[in-house]
């Protein structure tokens, strides 16, 4: 994992000859039209979270807004200024219901493209949030699920050959307050938002098992944006929560290779995976080994599209530096009620 990933600094930009006026528009237009919202230390102690000292009283210095970008367009374009800040904080969420598969596969493509693009012409990297933005608003509990389900124990029997057992099980809770929030302004109502997970370092993997972002919890409350980023913290989409963790606990955070989503219940992504099974193992309620997909099919598209899959695009665009280039796959299956889906994150 190269140094420039971590660094606190300006980032500069760079242009490569790939990067085309059309693949930057499409960039831009994803990072407005979506969001990450699914709802959704030591092993011994099973805290993953406290690295560094408590900081007490002291004063939370958060890092500064990401500065403006200049991205250099090849074929006699002017260079477009982009800030990236502004184009993530103006993404929205799926409506958890009411999403088709066309809806879905749509989205799922447009996140895909990003992707590529970002590997082709260097987007800016994701933000590296520290452990101040943590403790500034969330609170870290051991997970009571330091085990893993006998149909992940099945999974990763066929995919590494074993079964891990160096679970390391977070409750993080966004139960503080008041904290500054993602627009910068002080919040003082905790939102009750949770992210339940684990992380298993052994296979390189992280499970989440029940989330609910601060931004969806709002949006049951009825709180519209851009109200909404008043109130939540800077640190709050699963995909970055996952990111922070594993950046802190994992030696060689890079090598991420799977990201599993455990007994999924939002309405939107159940009708598409129910679809899905339906259309390919005749059987809504396939069990292991279910259906896998790549990203080369409607169908492994359509599941990156939904509101379970979104948080895997985020990783993949906004960690491509230093997870480099991947071949996703995904597989979904159905354990009693309960609909099942890993995501494979394979280098080529």
């Amino acid at each position: 994992m190269g140094t420039n990933s971590r660094t606190k600094g300006q980032i500069m930009a760079t242009s490569r000859a790939p990067c085309t006026f059309f693949a930057l528009l499409l960039c831009g237009l994803l990072l407005f039209t979506s969001h990450d919202l699914t709802g959704q230390g030591s092993k011994d102690s099973k805290h993953v979270i406290n690295r560094q000292p408590v900081l007490g009283d002291e004063p939370v210095t958060l890092l500064s807004p990401r500065p403006e970008r200049t991205i250099a367009v090849p074929f006699g374009y002017e260079l477009l200024l982009v800030n990236y800040s502004a184009l993530q904080s103006q993404r929205t969420h799926f409506k958890r219901a009411g999403l088709n598969f066309e809806q879905a596969r749509k989205k799922g493509n447009d996140f895909y493209t990003a992707y590529q693009t970002a590997i082709d012409c260097g987007n800016p990297p994701g933000t590296i949030f520290t452990e101040a933005q943590f403790r500034n608003a969330w609170a870290d509990e051991p997970g009571e699920e330091d085990e893993l389900e006998t149909y992940w124990q099945t999974a990763f029997q066929t995919n590494i050959g074993n079964v891990p057992d160096d679970i390391l099980a977070l409750d993080a809770l966004q139960n503080k307050a008041p904290f500054v929030s993602a627009a910068g302004q002080q919040a003082t109502v905790p939102t009750g938002a949770f992210y339940k997970l684990q992380f298993i370092p052994s296979a390189n993997a992280i499970i989440a098992l029940d989330t609910e972002s601060p931004d969806y919890r709002l949006a049951r409350r009825g709180i519209q944006k851009p109200a909404r980023n008043a109130a939540i913290p800077a640190l709050n989409r699963l995909s970055d929560m996952m990111w922070y963790v594993w950046d802190s606990i994992s030696e060689d955070p890079g090598k991420l290779r799977y990201i599993g989503r455990d007994t999924i219940t939002n309405s939107a992504t159940e009708g598409i995976m129910d679809d899905i099974l339906q259309k390919t193992a005749g059987n809504a309620r396939a069990p292991w080994p279910g259906k896998t997909f790549g990203l080369d099919t409607d169908e492994g598209k359509a599941l990156l599209g939904t509101p379970n899959g979104v948080a895997v695009g985020w990783l993949l665009i906004d960690r491509y530096r230093e997870m480099g280039k991947r071949e996703p796959r995904v597989t979904i299956w159905v354990v009693g009620n309960s609909r099942i889906m890993l995501w494979d994150l394979k280098p080529p």
